[in-house]
């Protein structure tokens, strides 16, 4: 296959303070750095605790090639906190930062600055659930009253909107517990610690590809819209360097047709990039089932289909902001985001994409890989 970049680095993931401070200052490009590859480095931020398929839209970009074409060499750093990556974002020890739409909205239901700009949205909404093991008694979010549910972080939009959707349900007295990480929060489940699980697209894949069954409880239809993420840049990078942004947005675009064309493919990537992603001493099958379950999950949500790739939505933004308690008709989202890159950054050949996708043969791989049945309702 053409235009094969070098594996994305892994960067070491920061959960407190000083170890995110020690991680910054190893890896921030200081505003965008060259070096002898002649590429610009930046960092990307995110508030998560470790890498997983959930942002395989930009981790696997590099090893495509799409970010060196570019002239980006790309860093991504998880900082554990929506707090420690708003931090870094601020003081521009990051260049570019993800953003789940339900903090984006917490910001500014605040009266507060995001201290950058939204310029490209690479997920839409929707993609939360709340499992129960298949031979639960429980059958609808109001029988959670008084049980025990689990939910991947206290830092991650799937608290806040398990919580709501248990607050509209008139579920009350909800002990909640933070299982952690896929699988982890999976055998929290299958275990009994926890009565059900409030989680996301990804998080579900990864237990689904884990052979841990799930049965999904039916969401009100109703349901706030929200889920989307949002990729910010610094307003100094935005103000001086939007080629930057623009060249990232274009990397993604590609990225996520790419996944689309062929998610197989893109579970050998991502298995490249990260290859504790996949339980050692099993085939390669078997590895890129676990990923490819929540790849194809993920990839569902790359689209809006009625926008073009990567656009902010207003209403999205605006039922983010009013999830949060905040009123659109009072807040000025005017500078909070914008879609003036998203033309450029879909300026590309997309048929040329998905042909390099289609024609890729993961070396070793002999069939197609099998993905486990999804139940009614995953998200």
């Amino acid at each position: 296959m053409k235009c094969r970049g070098r594996a994305l680095k892994s960067v070491a993931v920061a959960v407190g303070a000083t170890l995110a401070g020690a991680v910054l200052a190893a890896c921030s490009s200081g505003g965008g750095s060259g070096g002898s590859s002649g590429l610009t480095t930046v960092t990307i931020g995110t508030p998560n605790a470790g890498f997983s398929p959930q942002g395989i839209n930009y981790l696997i970009a590099d090893r495509l090639g799409y970010f060196k074409a570019e002239g980006l060499k790309v860093k991504v750093v998880n900082l554990g906190t929506v707090a420690g990556m708003q931090s870094a974002l601020a003081t521009g020890k990051i260049d570019f930062a993800t953003y789940a739409d339900t903090f984006f909205g917490q910001v500014y239901a605040k009266g507060q600055d995001l201290r950058g700009v939204g310029f490209y949205e690479f997920t839409y909404p929707f993609k939360y659930g709340i499992a129960v093991n298949p031979d639960s008694d429980i059958t609808s979010l109001s029988q959670l009253s008084g049980k025990a549910v689990g939910t991947v972080s206290f830092n991650q939009s799937d608290y806040l909107v398990g919580q709501k959707l248990l607050q509209d349900a008139n579920a009350t007295n909800v002990k909640w517990i933070a299982t952690g990480i896929g699988t982890l929060s999976g055998h929290a489940l299958q275990s009994n610690k926890i009565a059900a699980l409030a989680y996301s697209d990804t998080g579900f894949g990864q237990i689904l590809g884990a052979g841990i069954p799930l049965r999904f409880l039916p969401l009100p239809a109703d349901h706030p819209q929200v889920g989307g993420q949002i990729m910010v840049a610094t307003n100094d990078i935005w103000t001086k360097h939007r080629a930057w942004a623009t060249g990232l947005a274009r990397a993604i675009s590609k990225a996520s047709i790419y996944t689309l064309a062929n998610p197989t493919a893109a579970a050998y990537e991502y298995l490249k990039s990260y290859p504790t992603s996949a339980a050692a001493g099993k085939s390669l099958a078997d590895q890129l089932s676990t990923i490819q379950t929540s790849v194809v999950l993920r990839a569902k949500l790359f689209e809006d289909g009625s926008v073009p790739l990567g656009t902010i939505s207003q209403k999205n933004v605006e039922d983010a902001l009013t999830f949060a308690g905040g009123d659109p008709a009072k807040v000025d989202l005017s500078k909070a985001y914008s879609n003036a890159v998203v033309a450029a950054a879909n300026k590309f050949d997309p048929t040329a994409i998905q042909n390099e996708a289609k024609s890729y043969k993961v070396p070793g791989l002999d069939g197609e890989v099998k993905l486990p049945d999804f139940p009614p309702g995953t998200p």
